[in-house]
C-alpha cells in the first residue's frame, strides 16, 4: 500500500475531522448506514468531489455505496481484473490516477459518462483486502500525501467495520468519547508550543514576510485551539461533567458584550432582562448562535439579537438575513458533528450548535 505517513501539510483540523468521522462510523446502524457514513466522510475529510465504497465478491467487485456530485456506479458489479478498485484489491496497494484518460488501468468507456477526471483508490483490509475505498475529483488532480494519508486512515476504519460490526449506539461503551478526549488533550501541548513560537517570532525584528507568516501561524493555532476546546466541551457534556454556576445576570447586557466582541455588524435590541443563569455558559450559547448567524447571513446585513421575557422564562432570538434554513437540515442541525454548507472553509467540526442545545437544556 502507498504509505503517506505523517505528511508535512497535515493540519490539526484534519485530525479532528478524522476522529469525528470515525465517531460517526461507530454510531452507524447496519452495513448500509455505515457505508453511507464512510463515503460522506471521504468527501468531508479528504475534500473530494465523490467517494465510493467497493466490496470484493469472489472474482467481481460490487460498488456498494457512493456519495458524489453526480451518479457513479452504485449497485453495479464488474470483473475484479477490469477496474481500478479491483487493481487496488488485487495488489493491496493504493492506486493514484492523475488522469483517467492516460492511465492504462482505467476502463475509459466506463468513466466517460461520469464527472471523474482523477482518483485515488485505497484497499480495505491489509494484505488480503476485502474491498476498496475511492475518492474522485472532477478536475485533473494528483492526490497529495495528506489526502492519501487521510483516505488510507478511513480505509482502515472501513476494515474495522468489516471485521467487527458497529455497536448499536455510539456512546454505550464510551469508547468513541474516550478517543476524542485523548486526541483533544494530546493536541493541547503542541498547539501551546506553536502559539509560543509564533509569539516569539512576532517579537523579533524580522522581515515583513516572516512577520506575516508568524501572524498566520498564530491565527491558525488559535483556530485549532478553539476546535480542541469544542471537542473537550463535547466530551464533558457527554459525561455530564459541566456543572452550572448560577447567578442573577443581566442577559441583555451580556448579549451586548458578546456582540461587541464579535464586531460592529451585530445589533442587540431589548431593555434590561434579568435571569438566573451561568454567565460564562450563556456567553458560549450567545456567541455560538451569533457566529453561526454571521457566517450564514447576508454579506451586508447586520445580525440582530433580541432579548425579552414572558411569564415563565427569558428568551433570546438571533436573526440574520441570509437564506432560510432548509427544512431537511432542521431536524439534525443541533446534533453533534454536523457541518452544513457555508462560505467558510474549515474552522469547525460541527459541535457549536450541539453545545448550545445541551447548555440551554441544562439551564
Amino acid at each position: 500500500m502507498h504509505q503517506a505517513r505523517h505528511p508535512v501539510d497535515l493540519r490539526v483540523e484534519d485530525a479532528l475531522r478524522l476522529v469525528a468521522a470515525q465517531h460517526a462510523l461507530l454510531g452507524a446502524r447496519g452495513g448500509g448506514a455505515a457505508a453511507r457514513s464512510l463515503c460522506q466522510a471521504v468527501r468531508e475529510v479528504v475534500g473530494a468531489d465523490g467517494a465510493t465504497f467497493v466490496l470484493r465478491e469472489g472474482d467481481r467487485v460490487y460498488y456498494a455505496e457512493e456519495d458524489a456530485i453526480a451518479p457513479l456506479w452504485k449497485g453495479r458489479r464488474f470483473p475484479v481484473e477490469c477496474c481500478i478498485s479491483g487493481w487496488a484489491v488485487l495488489h493491496a496497494r493504493t492506486a493514484i490516477v492523475e488522469d483517467i484518460f492516460v492511465d492504462p488501468r482505467i476502463p475509459v468507456e466506463a468513466y466517460r459518462p461520469t464527472f471523474v477526471r482523477s482518483l485515488a483508490m485505497a484497499p480495505v483490509g491489509g494484505d488480503a483486502p476485502r474491498g476498496a475505498l475511492g475518492a474522485y475529483w472532477r478536475t485533473r488532480h494528483r492526490a497529495t500525501d495528506r489526502e492519501l494519508w487521510l483516505l488510507e486512515q478511513l480505509a482502515g476504519a472501513a476494515a474495522e467495520l468489516l471485521r467487527d460490526p458497529p455497536p448499536p449506539a455510539p456512546t454505550e461503551d464510551g469508547s468513541a468519547t474516550r478517543m476524542l478526549a485523548v486526541v483533544a488533550h494530546d493536541l493541547r501541548q503542541p498547539l501551546s508550543t506553536i502559539r509560543a513560537g509564533a509569539a516569539l517570532l512576532l517579537e523579533e525584528d524580522a522581515s515583513a514576510e516572516i512577520t506575516d507568516l508568524a501572524r498566520r501561524i498564530a491565527r491558525g493555532a488559535a483556530e485549532a485551539g478553539k476546535l480542541v476546546e469544542q471537542i473537550l466541551e463535547y466530551v464533558g457534556l457527554e459525561g455530564g461533567g459541566l456543572p452550572l454556576r448560577l447567578e442573577d445576570v443581566d442577559v441583555t447586557a451580556l448579549c451586548r458584550s458578546v456582540g461587541a466582541d464579535l464586531g460592529p455588524d451585530v445589533r442587540v435590541d431589548g431593555t434590561q432582562v434579568m435571569a438566573r443563569c451561568d454567565p460564562g455558559r450563556m456567553r458560549q450559547v450567545v456567541g455560538n448562535l451569533v457566529r453561526n448567524a454571521v457566517e450564514h447571513g447576508g454579506a451586508t446585513e447586520p445580525v440582530t439579537v433580541r432579548v425579552g421575557r414572558d411569564a415563565e422564562a427569558c428568551w433570546i432570538a438571533v436573526h440574520n438575513r441570509g437564506p432560510a434554513i432548509p427544512p431537511d437540515l432542521q431536524p439534525t442541525m443541533f446534533l453533534p458533528f454536523r457541518r452544513h454548507a457555508s462560505g467558510r472553509k474549515g474552522g469547525s467540526v460541527g459541535l457549536g450548535l450541539y453545545i448550545v442545545d445541551r447548555l440551554v437544556r441544562a439551564h
